[in-house]
């Protein structure tokens, strides 16, 4: 008898008790990296935040816009108004009408109101202007602008006419950081950051500093290890934003410590 037929004999009959022993099913473990790390239950945690926003927007929205003729006269009146919602206001710091005239006999005034309120009132040259209003004037749904051209007095034969374009933002400067500081009693010899966002706008990535170190930058959920130098016996600080024109809502960031 072959020498191998023993040990083949053997090795199939463990197999067949293992098979009985585990209900039927052998399973292998996958040893794929992944790029989410399984969290240590035994590490220790120091949380740079939890549930919070960065943000860094400087931008213009975009709420109306407007064009045409206005004029004013005893024998000719033409007024143009319309309506326009203002969704994002909660976010603007004040409100902007970008004016531009393109013709004009600057008779009279050029008038423009706002939900009642009169926000430009003068006779204007042909050419742009920028006139920033208080944001309170506008309404998150229900808002509107009427431009109407002045009198022109003793002209009695001619009116006040204006040719322009109206637009109406609102001008948002929206930067929030979150700055944590924390202690340690000694450096540890492992050290690792993991982020997880819930929502992200913009095309700016999530920055994480620490004492001064970048230790992440990115869009996406996930971990990195980092250099335990960065850290030092004391006071710590972290620094969490993002990069111009993004805004995240972020689940949590903390570091792992081993």
């Amino acid at each position: 008898m072959p020498d191998f037929v023993p040990v083949l004999t053997i090795a199939i009959i463990t197999m067949m008790a293992l098979i009985l022993m585990f209900g039927g099913i052998i399973e292998f473990t996958d040893t794929d990296t992944h790029y989410y790390n399984d969290t240590d239950d035994n590490a220790e945690r120091i949380y740079l935040g939890e549930n919070f926003s960065v943000a860094d927007f400087r931008m213009g929205t975009a709420y109306a816009s407007l064009s045409g003729r206005t004029e004013n006269g005893i024998f000719s009146k033409a007024t143009k108004s319309m309506s326009f919602d203002a969704r994002t206001l909660d976010r603007a710091e004040y409100g902007l009408l970008t004016l531009k005239i393109n013709d004009t006999n600057v008779y009279g005034p050029l008038i423009i109101a706002i939900n009642d309120n009169i926000i430009f009132n003068e006779p204007t040259l042909v050419g742009e202007h920028n006139i920033k209003f208080d944001k309170s004037i506008l309404d998150d749904t229900e808002n509107k602008i009427i431009v109407t051209a002045g009198s022109s007095g003793w002209r009695l034969w001619a009116p006040t006419v204006y040719q322009f374009e109206v637009k109406i933002s609102g001008e948002t400067k929206d930067i929030e950081s979150k700055i944590t500081k924390f202690k340690l009693d000694e450096v540890p010899d492992d050290t690792q950051l993991k982020v997880y966002i819930d929502e992200k706008e913009g095309p700016g990535d999530l920055i994480v500093k620490i004492n001064g170190y970048r230790v992440f930058k990115g869009q996406v959920n996930g971990f990195k290890d980092f250099d335990p130098f960065i850290l030092r016996e004391g006071t710590n600080t972290a620094e969490i934003t993002a990069e111009y024109g993004s805004r995240y809502d972020v689940d949590s960031v903390y570091i792992e410590l081993e």
